[in-house]
């Protein structure tokens, strides 16, 4: 049975008052942005594609990662991962929100994109056909929540009285079926339309790496290479927001993580690791290859040893890949809960960088030669960002607090 979670409210407030507050000042930033212009972001003509695309990309492709480690549980069916299966889920439909809003904010006026593309639609844009694939990703991920976690919020409902009650029967349309056939019929229709998401999400994911590697014009960006890559990126980008937010959901909750859980968590760091490895060698072979061409060069440069050598070297190589690549592997680190929650934090923070990076850097060396323009996020740019990202964490402790989010939850 389900029972009313009895832990202190204190927490609870002062953690969703303080995102509250970085929220309200993105708003306010965002606001500003649009009353007084968009030059207060420092868009420019030079490097057109700032903070809140790499934000964006960040949130997008977490997202298309999740859902791939996610269906692993509800498409696939091995048994073990279908644990952890909706919280990968819930947090899929979080992160490819804030990533939608970010990009909304990003240009200005969000209301000539929808009309631009649905009325006046260029089937030649690799840019169109992302956003065509995500409308239908976000879409299927959303029904694939509903009919995984349906089942269990009929039996919140029950155990509920007044608005959270009537929270709950909205939530499942008025539906009280909370048989085992009901239950069933919930799983095979969650796998159908789960297979339908990853498809959507997997083919928005590729277009969106085309995007970019079809850019000739930019030789960081162009290339067969990066739709491949964005794919690997997204396995990793989704493992570490799947292990982080489940390690944390637990020690938020205070709940106990069980030998079969760990045990999971433990094989979900191994892979980790081994993805991380075989996105190392895919950034040596995009080093070394673009270090003997003449039209790459000096981009590589640009990581190498030029402005961008701090956070290619410090974040993106050591943070975000060798120090938790050692972390998991190693005996003693690698099946404690404590060194894989660490492990996945640093990938977290080295793909957030990663993604700056690879926008920006990729923008410095312009098409008319005349010196290499510069660029630093704006106050504005970085509340609306920090905004977009505690938003991300308000919703997911908005599930934790009112969802099922991990299966067979008491």
């Amino acid at each position: 049975m389900f029972e009313a979670r009895k832990e202190s409210r204190y927490p609870f407030y002062l953690w969703t008052g303080f995102l509250s507050i970085l929220i309200v000042l993105g708003v306010s930033a965002a606001a500003a942005a649009f009353i007084r212009g968009h030059e207060i972001l420092e868009i420019s003509k030079a490097i057109p594609w700032s903070l809140l695309i790499s934000t964006y990309v960040f949130f997008v492709v977490s997202s298309t990662g999740l859902c791939i480690v996610s269906s692993v549980g509800d498409v696939f069916r091995v048994k073990r991962y279908e644990r952890i299966s909706r919280t990968g889920v819930y947090l899929a439909i979080v992160t490819i929100v804030a990533g939608f809003l970010a990009i909304l904010l990003h240009l200005g006026h969000a209301e000539r994109l929808i009309i631009y593309t649905v009325f006046t639609p260029n089937l030649s844009s690799a840019i169109w056909w992302m956003g065509f694939f995500y409308s239908f990703y976000f879409f299927f991920i959303v029904i694939e929540y509903w009919f995984l976690a349906r089942y269990d919020m009929v039996k919140m409902q029950k155990v509920s009285t007044g608005l959270k009650a009537s929270f709950y029967k909205v939530l499942t349309l008025g539906s009280t079926d909370e048989s085992e056939d009901s239950l069933r019929r919930d799983i095979r229709r969650a796998q159908i339309i789960g297979a339908l998401a990853l498809v959507a999400g997997v083919s928005a994911h590729n277009t969106l790496g085309a995007v970019f590697g079809h850019v000739e014009a930019r030789a960081l960006w162009y290339g067969a290479y990066y739709p491949v890559y964005f794919l690997l990126s997204a396995v990793f980008s989704g493992l570490a927001w799947l292990i982080f937010a489940v390690i944390l959901t637990y020690k938020a909750t205070k709940k106990s993580i069980d030998s079969e859980l760990q045990k999971l968590i433990s094989e979900l760091g191994r892979i980790l690791a081994f993805v991380l490895a075989l996105g190392l060698l895919f950034t040596a072979w995009k080093v070394v290859s673009g270090a003997y061409s003449a039209e790459k060069l000096e981009s590589i440069l640009l990581l190498l040893k030029g402005p961008f050598s701090l956070n290619f070297w410090v974040f993106e190589i050591l943070l975000g890949t060798l120090i938790p690549v050692f972390i998991l592997l190693h005996p003693r680190t690698g099946r404690t809960i404590s060194g894989i929650f660490t492990a996945s934090l640093l990938v977290l923070i080295g793909i957030f960088v990663m993604r700056y990076d690879f926008v920006i850097a990729g923008q410095i060396l312009p098409l008319l030669r005349g010196g290499l323009p510069s660029y630093a996020p704006t106050l504005f740019e970085s509340l609306i960002a920090i905004g977009i990202i505690a938003l991300c964490a308000f919703l997911y402790t908005l599930g934790v607090k009112y969802f099922p989010l991990l299966k067979n939850e008491k």
